[in-house]
Parts: C-alpha cells; structure tokens; sequence
C-alpha cells in the first residue's frame, strides 16, 4: 500500500450518483413506464444502434456515472441533470433506514 493511502475500506468511486426517487418522478412526468422505453428513446434521440440500457440501469441503481452520460439521461427526460443528483440528505436518510431492523425480523409474536 503506498503512502497515504485510505486502505481497502474506502475506495474512490468517480462520477455522479443520480436519486432514484427523483428518476423515477422525472420518468413518469416525461410518460415513460420503463427503463427499456427510456433506453429506447435515447437510441433514437442519439442516433445509435442499440438503445444503452445498461448505462440506464447504471444510473437507476444510482452507481456512478459520467456526467455527460447523467446529461443523456436527463435530456431524454426533458430535465436539467442537477435536478437528478442524488442529495447528501438521501443518502443520511438510506443510511438510516438501513440501519432500522426490517419489517420482518425478530422474533414470532
């Protein structure tokens, strides 16, 4: 490990991470139902080949993404990409509800 270096436990993750909640809301204002039509429009806007549904699922299972390939997304949805940023407090707020036992756990009542 050279000098300096944070260790294993936190690795670097470049991009940006868009919110789930916020696609979500941004797909159905924009009247897509899924992620495949989506992917599919963006082909078409684009002029590719094959519609990018695996940059689509990137960024619905909110990995980190280029910003310009965030921009595709948003252009596709008729929004401006900062409005799909995953926040600090959604992530404080995800945190939290991981930490919360689920619905399911403990013991038979």
């Amino acid at each position: 490990m050279s000098e300096g270096s944070k260790g294993p436990e936190r690795s670097r993750r470049r991009g940006v991470i868009a919110s789930r909640r916020r696609l979500d809301r941004a797909m159905s204002q924009a009247g897509f139902r899924t992620q495949v039509a989506l992917a599919e429009r963006m082909a078409e806007r684009e002029g590719l080949d094959s519609p990018p549904t695996y940059l689509v699922s990137r960024v619905f299972r909110e990995q980190p993404v280029d910003p310009t390939s965030l921009e595709r997304v948003a252009a596709t949805l008729g929004v401006e990409s900062h409005t799909l940023y995953r926040t600090s407090s959604e992530e404080v707020r995800e945190e939290e509800e991981d930490a919360l036992p689920s619905a399911g756990s403990g013991a038979p009542g």
